[in-house]
């Protein structure tokens, strides 16, 4: 078959390869699919589904977290896929803990100055996905909070292009009425839109929420969960958990050329529309089921596995073997500490635990070379310190358990409280939560990882609490350094990423320190739980952590 032969996808269906999964890395040309199978593949698809990338404003898809300002009359981007054009004046915007419910924790606070007349704040839906919603009725919402001291109105509007993804060209299609939001109210705006009204639709849609006839500073705006799903009137919030998909996974076939005389080359997509060839070798020998995919910061097509390069580690007591696969040259590493234990068992405390601290870090391995993988737990009244070197809780009534340390260390043998030179990552445990005489002193434990309110104890043991029958000071948790004493409560451990310039881990100075993160007291949000690695609930209070390697 020569290199500009084709063949159909209905029969590289029947053949059963190649398939092309549409994931969270891709969002791609249109032109690489088969837009048709695309759309029987999402036509049983449920409503309510949120056609968002993200609507809930995440503090890891911000360029910056403060401090930004975004310019008159241009969009800016202020969190992944979220813009900011205001007219007449520059704007700041934040992201900041706030929302109408406990299903949306952050949301975007837009704060003006005198001169700015109206404010656009929207999203762009790429034409992958406006090209298989043109023919729907939609309903676009999002939550508004008005603090400006004084009833504003504002219009939701959404606009297309001339131009395939052309944002920086679209203009007005359809315009809501006006909609009253008295000062310090949260309120849900809707719009009902007919794709179909629009020819443009199919190139790409921008959804906005925009303030109208302002004489005043904006002073401040938040917004929060917007949502786009089909049907005519907006149903309970739905967080998005893909960018532009509305299953888990939606499989396409390409147009595809065997390629007999291109070696190593082993298959070529082609662009329908400009006859541009991307050529594939054979995928790694990693893969168990390798299918093909699309790099969202390159645009091209890649090999994927959704499963065979992934090894989720959950809480199990006791340490755990990791022995890397053959074919791989590299692990990520993502790890999550357990949560410090609440006031009283589960989610009944008043008084609640720190969440455990988030830390990331890329290796260099070798096949075969095997690490001993530690998850902390996380739980109340055990007598004893939990596993991870969270500390140990006193009180006849209330144990206040530190939550455990969860990270990966070099060498098989048992993980000791001093192995400082085998660790390569560490997530923080929290603290737990603390009260003395019978509940009428409390407080909340420290977060795992966060700098103020994490321990420095000599090792990786969170300290033990101390108090009497009906008296319950927190445990530390356990961490790079353990958690002290924190008043009543605990502090959370501290997190650690193995790099060449620290001291730890000297059989491992390839390593690539990528985040520590936590969460900022009181906030009990867990870090990074918004990625597709993170598996809920770990690392809430009370909860155990979790270790999730890629190879790659």
């Amino acid at each position: 078959m020569t290199p500009e032969s084709r063949v159909d996808h209905a029969l590289l269906n029947l053949l059963g390869a190649p398939q092309v999964v549409l994931e969270e890395a891709g969002l791609i040309g249109p032109g690489f699919i088969d837009m048709e199978a695309m759309r029987d593949a999402l036509e049983n698809a449920i409503s309510p589904e949120n056609y968002f990338r993200r609507s809930n404003f995440h503090h890891d898809e911000w360029v910056n977290a403060t401090g930004l300002i975004a310019g008159p009359d241009t969009w800016t981007e202020n969190a992944l896929d979220w813009y900011v054009k205001p007219t007449g004046a520059s704007v700041n915007y934040v992201r900041i803990e706030s929302g109408p419910d406990e299903r949306g924790t952050y949301a975007a606070q837009l704060v003006g100055a005198t001169g700015v007349t109206t404010v656009d704040f929207g999203t762009w839906v790429p034409a992958a996905v406006a090209g298989e919603l043109k023919g729907d009725v939609l309903a676009f919402s999002v939550w508004v909070k008005n603090a400006t001291g004084a009833a504003i109105n504002v219009r939701l509007a959404a606009q297309t292009s001339t131009v395939l993804d052309g944002m920086a060209d679209a203009v007005d299609f359809l315009v809501g009425d006006n909609i009253p939001i008295g000062s310090g109210l949260w309120v849900r705006c809707e719009l009902t839109v007919d794709a179909a009204a629009s020819g443009n639709f199919k190139n790409g849609c921008m959804f906005l929420l925009r303030t109208t006839a302002l004489t005043s500073n904006v002073k401040s705006l938040e917004i929060a969960q917007g949502q786009l799903e089909i049907g005519e009137t907006a149903t309970a919030y739905v967080r998005p958990t893909l960018p532009a998909i509305p299953k888990d996974t939606v499989i396409v076939y390409p147009d595809v050329a065997l390629e007999t005389t291109g070696a190593p080359f082993d298959i070529v997509l082609q662009d329908r529309a400009t006859g541009k060839k991307v050529y594939l070798a054979n995928p790694p020998a990693l893969f168990a089921t390798p299918v093909l995919g699309f790099d969202r910061a390159t645009g091209r097509p890649k090999w994927i596995d959704t499963t065979g390069n992934k090894q989720v580690f959950n809480y199990t007591g006791a340490d755990q073997l990791l022995t890397v696969p053959e074919g791989a040259v590299s692990m990520v590493i993502y790890a999550w500490g357990a949560g410090g234990c609440n006031d009283a068992p589960g989610d009944t405390g008043a008084i609640k635990g720190g969440v455990g601290g988030y830390s990331r870090c890329t290796f260099v391995v070798t096949a075969g070379a095997q690490y001993t993988v530690m998850v902390g737990e996380g739980a109340h009244a055990l007598a004893r310190r939990t596993y991870g070197f969270g500390g140990a809780g006193q009180g006849a009534a209330h144990q206040h358990n530190g939550g455990g340390l969860t990270g990966i260390f070099t060498g098989t043998g048992a993980v000791a409280a001093t192995d400082f030179a085998r660790a390569l990552v560490i997530a923080g445990g929290g603290g737990a939560a603390g009260q003395s005489g019978g509940g009428g002193n409390a407080a909340q434990g420290g977060n795992g990882n966060e700098a103020a309110w994490s321990g420095t104890t000599a090792d990786f043991q969170g300290v033990d609490s101390v108090g009497g029958v009906t008296s319950g000071n927190g445990g530390g948790g356990g961490g790079r350094y353990g958690g002290q004493g924190l008043g009543l409560g605990g502090k959370g451990g501290t997190g650690f990423c193995h790099t060449a310039a620290t001291p730890n881990g000297g059989a491992h100075v390839n390593g690539t320190a990528e985040l520590v993160s936590s969460a900022i007291r009181p906030s009990l949000t867990v870090p990074g739980s918004t990625l597709d690695e993170y598996v809920n609930p770990a690392g809430q209070s009370g909860r155990p952590g979790v270790l999730v390697v890629v190879f790659s």
